[in-house]
């Protein structure tokens, strides 16, 4: 049996809504925006179906020699997946394990630290980008618990650290709950977890009676609908957060910075799949199962803004809840909305974290 071809779906649809509005004039007028309502969302769901059916696409042998050249370095995971992160630092410095967030990659902390800090403090800094940003190839169903096993650990082998070598994670929103889980199941040798604005997902949020995160909900809807409503929304991203005040303060105040996150917010989607975006956004609400219970070290940092609540709708609520629980040294960077404490002095971070 084969399968149906998405595109002669949407040819299909598209005659089949044109004949019933065609009757539908006649309808009173309640009752005609209600189908156009409906039209529009069977329409957004079939979109994410052939969305869907399209493979991801492969970045060449010559895109992939250009970013080794500014400092990015590749992994393939078993699955021939690519994997994308960056290393700075000494080689036999101590590891700090940093993983960006959904919207960014691993490109972002490493040209931002200078190597005289790095050198000075002996940090080898390893920077992730999670699946589906940057060169990291996307993936369907992947959670970041088995990331720890099919991804990270391949970096490490790759990198050479050793099994027993002592780790400090830290990461950004999305990247918190993947540093979560790295800190869960390396727990004897994670010293330190650092957490920038941090969101954990759905179950969590039930467990310990918090307010729902925006994202939770749209999660629930499924691929097809998902990946549609991403393509709007990662379209108009841009243009929108460059217009917030916090932004333009950011701009005015920290230019040199704010020119490097602009260009990390545009190099993150580059070569990303829509689609498969969902799997990611999948992963962080509602199956990341990142357990705050099985982290055992004692030396959490956790920065947040509480003047506004996180762009991506995370209530202040749950960054208090990490700082109640873990009894987290805590910076609250004010000023800039939610990605002041995710950008702004990455330094004084690593030196919180660390105890530099």
């Amino acid at each position: 049996m084969t399968s149906a071809n998405p595109l002669a779906i949407l040819v299909s649809l598209a005659q089949a809504t044109a004949s019933y509005l065609s009757r539908a004039v006649t309808l009173p007028l309640v009752k005609t925006l209600a189908t156009l309502w409906v039209v529009w969302l069977s329409s957004l769901v079939l979109f994410g179906l052939y969305m869907q059916y399209l493979p991801p696409p492969t970045p060449s042998a010559e895109q992939l020699d250009m970013e080794r050249r500014d400092g990015a370095s590749f992994a393939n995971a078993a699955d021939g997946r690519v994997i994308e992160y960056f290393v700075a630092g000494p080689t036999e410095g101590r590891i700090l394990i940093n993983i960006a967030g959904n919207g960014f990659t691993g490109k972002l902390l490493a040209k931002c630290l200078p190597s005289a800090f790095l050198e000075k403090n002996n940090i080898r800094l390893i920077s992730i980008s999670l699946p589906g940003f940057g060169f990291s190839t996307p993936l369907r169903t992947l959670t970041y618990k088995d990331w720890i096993h099919t991804d990270l650990a391949v970096i490490l082998t790759t990198e050479k650290v050793p099994k027993s070598a002592p780790l400090s994670v830290m990461g950004h929103s999305a990247g918190a709950a993947a540093a979560l889980c790295v800190a869960s199941a390396h727990a004897p040798r994670v010293l330190a977890l650092g957490l920038r604005s941090p969101y954990i997902g759905a179950p969590f949020n039930e467990t310990w009676k918090l307010p729902p995160a925006r994202t939770d909900g749209p999660a629930t809807v499924g691929p097809f609908a998902w990946s549609s409503h991403l393509f709007v929304r990662v379209a108009t991203k841009l243009s929108t957060w460059l217009a917030k005040p916090t932004n333009v303060k950011l701009v005015l105040e920290h230019s040199n910075l704010f020119s490097r996150v602009e260009t990390d917010l545009y190099r993150a989607r580059a070569h990303s799949y829509l689609p498969f975006l969902y799997a990611a956004q999948k992963s962080t609400s509602l199956d990341n199962h990142a357990d705050p219970a099985t982290v055992k070290t004692k030396k959490v940092v956790v920065w947040y803004a509480d003047d506004e609540e996180d762009d991506e709708g995370t209530p202040i609520e749950h960054f208090k809840w990490f700082v109640w629980h873990f009894k987290a040294k805590v910076r609250i960077v004010n000023g800039f909305g939610a990605m002041g404490p995710a950008v702004l002095e990455q330094e004084q971070f690593i030196e919180h974290l660390m105890d530099l």
